[in-house]
């Protein structure tokens, strides 16, 4: 099992870009404690033309949550203590980059870790 980092400045609701390119998929988040309740939102891209370059950060879009019908984006509920999130049947098949969205900005640095397979 592999390791992703994701690192939300404080000030910020949305990570840097993360580089999943070498990994198989997101088993699950560990969730730092969060400035404030709320929800923890996956974003994705794929990479540009050239195929190196991450993408700009409008070419990310949320995760859609399929697990029942009618939803919409993939939402874990997060807040005030560490979590650890397991990914809805067992793997999360991802973009070749991510990002992370806290549903609230954070008033310090958050690091995210994506244990991937």
């Amino acid at each position: 099992m592999k390791a992703l980092f994701a690192v939300i400045a404080s000030g910020e609701t949305v990570s840097a870009v993360v580089d999943a390119r070498k990994v198989n998929g997101i088993e699950a988040i560990y969730a730092p404690a969060m400035s404030a309740s709320g929800d923890l939102i996956l974003q994705g891209a794929i990479s540009t033309a050239s195929g190196t370059t991450p993408p700009n950060s409008g070419d990310f879009c949320r995760f859609l949550d399929t697990r029942a019908v009618g939803s919409g984006d993939l939402r874990f509920p997060v807040g005030s203590a560490n979590r650890v999130v397991p990914m809805p049947g067992g793997l999360l098949v991802t973009t070749p980059f991510l990002r992370v969205e806290a549903g609230v900005a954070q008033t310090d640095t958050r690091t995210f870790t994506l244990l991937t397979r």
